[in-house]
């Protein structure tokens, strides 16, 4: 029987739930009825007969599995509908965490235009997007998921028939039928193409379109809130991701890996639009042969077309045409550029410490210092002030590798676009001598802004503090750093941020939950202090997941909870497994802006 249309939008949210769990339940058990009949009695709560075979218990797990997880599309389709409600009835000025909400109790506390404006024009948030093992859903199961999502949002409609209706709800009972026959979980550890595809589902399926949407409800915040006051919104939302550069423990991820990897991020990125001389753009990035001088240099070229355009709108009378058309593309295009996401590659200090041995043998009698020693740390200076030569050697083969990877992220950089790698995290630093090894390798590999190489470094070395004891000698590490001139240089060139990584997984397992906590909070605020003694502001990366484990929290509140000053409008934080799905994998559930 079809339910009527009342049934779905005359009720409360607790109704509202219950009855679309009900309804994802009966299309469950009439699944189970025609596949698996023997098994119907496990949903209804009564246990399996003690000799059943291993394959029915399996599949009676299965069962119980996939309705936890079609009950947990109901609870984000329910919180939706509830957050809706909510701006309906209170207005959208009064919902907690939206933009309007913010901006406008900012204006009624006294803030001044012009400090606002100083404020968003600083305003940086990264979420890093990272393959990790608690994440098992395959890409075919997340697309299931968002179809039954969005057939739930259809139902909420009461303009069907009774006709029309029964088709929806036919519809969704052959959705649930379908992700029943599909196979959920990898039976292989996924190749890194593999999670590659998997974190670009979510750039496809939403976040082109859903991040212009976000600078545009900011800016229309701002209006509301400042009347007459112009602001000037920059594209303050932009994602990072380790996929396919992460070489911490991955043995898969090797240089050719990540090369293929910023292609096919590039690659997503110019699909997005079909302007002829992008298509001309595409062609090269794909390899084929394209008219000379037709395609795009940079995303800043794209960027100027569209500004022209938006201007040329505006001049003819046509503002609604360029802020709907026009804009929205302008934004999505210094959002996500020509490379999609900015990615990171991270190595640990180790390996990078073998890598820079081998060079110091290539280059000198003996053995190399201690790592840890004073003399090992004045080699790296000396080496880092003195001017490149012209007719350098080809690095060692146990440095080959490493050498290749920075030489790979210059040419990157100089061919696809200047933000296509984000920044090298370094794992497990300990010392100062660590970060300034990779300086070492980056001068190297021709990364530096100069062409002696002595100046200032154009790629960003995040250290990353992950134990009890590293957080702990962190400000102590980051100090040494902040008075290394060359250091100093390349902040004040990359922006005038010190950037620090803190990970929350691994001084979890080192110190236990409450410890772990302690110290990160200490870490941040004696970093913060350092900071404002150096004139260097400091930003911190959080290395979070979504476990408690892991530092998982809701994002506003684990914002909330950071020390006071340390946030300072910049936030990057890892987005790990099952989190990124959960987030970013329905455009309809997400209401906080």
């Amino acid at each position: 029987m079809t339910p009527p249309a009342e049934d779905f939008v005359l009720v409360d949210t607790a109704e509202y739930l219950r009855r679309t769990a009900g309804l994802l339940y009966d299309g469950l058990l009439d699944v189970i009825r025609t596949h698996h009949p023997e098994i119907e009695r496990v949903l209804e709560g009564q246990p399996l007969e003690a000799d059943a075979p291993p394959e029915l218990v399996a599949r009676a797990i299965q069962a119980q599995g996939m309705w936890f997880q079609l009950l947990s599309i109901a609870e984000q389709n329910a919180a939706m509908r509830q957050r809706r409600q909510s701006e309906v009835e209170r207005g959208y000025e009064q919902v907690r965490g939206t933009f309007a909400h913010v901006v406008s109790a900012t204006a009624r506390a006294g803030l001044a235009p012009h400090e606002v404006r100083t404020m968003v024009g600083s305003l940086r948030v990264r979420p890093v997007i990272t393959a990790h093992p608690t994440e098992a859903k395959r890409v075919t199961v997340l697309e299931k998921h968002r179809r039954i999502y969005r057939r739930l949002v259809d139902l909420e409609a009461p303009r069907w028939t009774p006709r029309e209706r029964g088709a929806l709800l036919d519809n969704l009972r052959t959705e649930i039928e379908l992700l029943w026959l599909t196979g959920e979980l990898r039976l292989e550890k996924p190749t890194v193409e593999q999670e590659l595809a998997w974190g670009l589902y979510f750039i496809n399926e939403n976040l082109f379109e859903v991040v212009p949407e976000l600078v545009e409800k900011l800016e229309r915040a701002l209006r509301q809130a400042y009347p007459g006051e112009q602001f000037d919104v920059p594209p303050f939302f932009q994602f990072g991701s380790w996929i396919g550069a992460d070489r911490d423990g991955n043995p898969f991820v090797t240089n050719e890996v990540t090369r293929r990897t910023l292609l096919e991020n590039r690659m997503a990125s110019l699909r997005t639009c079909l302007l002829r001389r992008l298509d001309q753009t595409l062609a090269a990035a794909e390899g084929r042969e394209v008219s000379e001088g037709r395609g795009y240099a940079t995303a800043d070229d794209l960027v100027a077309d569209l500004r022209t355009l938006e201007a040329g709108l505006v001049a003819a009378r046509c503002a609604s045409a360029a802020n709907l058309l026009v804009r929205p593309l302008r934004r999505e295009v210094e959002a996500f550029r020509f490379s999609t996401f900015r990615l990171d590659v991270r190595d640990n200090a180790p390996r990078l410490t073998g890598a820079l041995a081998a060079l110091w043998r290539a280059r000198n009698a003996g053995e190399p210092p201690d790592a840890a020693s004073a003399a090992w740390r004045a080699w790296l200076v000396s080496e880092l002030g003195r001017p490149l030569r012209g007719d350098r050697a080809a690095p060692p083969p146990e440095a080959e590798e490493l050498c290749g990877l920075f030489g790979l992220i210059r040419e990157m950089r100089d061919r696809l676009d200047r933000e296509a790698v984000g920044s090298f995290v370094l794992s497990m630093t300990h010392d100062a001598a660590d970060v300034l090894g990779v300086y070492l390798l980056a001068k190297e590999a021709g990364l530096f802004a100069d062409a002696a190489g002595v100046e200032s470094c154009t790629l960003p070395i995040v250290p990353l503090f992950e134990s009890i004891d590293d957080l702990r000698r962190a400000p102590e590490i980051t100090r040494d750093l902040l008075q290394v001139p060359l250091v100093r240089r390349s902040v004040r060139a990359q922006g005038g941020v010190f950037e620090v990584m803190i990970g929350y997984s691994d001084s979890n397992k080192d110190g236990g939950f409450l410890s772990s906590n302690w110290e990160l909070a200490k870490t941040q605020l004696r970093l913060t202090r350092l900071g404002r003694e150096c004139g260097v502001p400091i930003a911190f990366f959080h290395g979070r997941g979504g476990s408690v484990s892991r530092g998982g929290a809701p994002t506003g509140r684990a914002i909330a909870a950071q020390p006071a000053g340390s946030i300072q409008g910049r936030l990057r934080l890892t987005e790990q497994g099952e989190v990124v799905s959960f987030k970013y994998a329905n455009r309809w559930r997400r209401s906080r802006s």
